[in-house]
């Protein structure tokens, strides 16, 4: 998975100077989902357009849903909402929900709030050791957040 993943990239950053999304549809064979993914209109409105020729909140989001609905039994989204817009995330949250019924998705990001939303187990990395949280008050109790101070 790791190689798949790297090649992935390498490939993902090199095409979005030639490559529309609508040839990564076919890239990644992801014709079957087309209903939903162009429910996103900032997807379908510029699908033929190159990618390197979009803004970076819609590059990313471009990135996250060829991830997300690639075919597998994994996706790994590693800080999904940075870069994008609070509107686009909107947009992006019901695809994670969707996709997490149907393969394991890791996410990782800072903006826990946006994690906590669509995760069902959330974990963070403390002295070494993995972490169950279950709310803010763990991510305080682990040093990832200041605890909140009352004056």
């Amino acid at each position: 998975m790791k190689i798949v993943l790297s090649i992935f990239l390498a490939f993902f950053a090199n095409a979005t100077l030639y490559l529309t999304f609508h040839d990564l549809v076919k890239i990644f064979h992801l014709q079957a989902s087309l209903d939903q993914i162009y429910d996103i209109e900032e997807v379908s409105q510029q699908a033929q357009q190159k990618i390197g020729n979009l803004s970076g909140g819609v590059k990313k989001l471009v990135e996250i849903i060829t991830v997300l609905y690639t075919p597998g039994l994994f996706a790994l989204l590693d800080e999904p909402f940075s870069y994008l817009s609070p509107v686009l995330v909107e947009k992006v949250i019901p695809h994670i929900r969707h996709q997490s019924q149907a393969k394991g998705i890791i996410l990782t990001d800072h903006q826990y709030r946006n994690v906590f939303t669509v995760s069902n187990q959330n974990y963070v990395i403390s002295d070494g050791a993995l972490k169950r949280v279950e709310e803010q008050a763990d991510l305080e109790k682990y040093g990832y957040l200041m605890a909140d101070r009352k004056p």
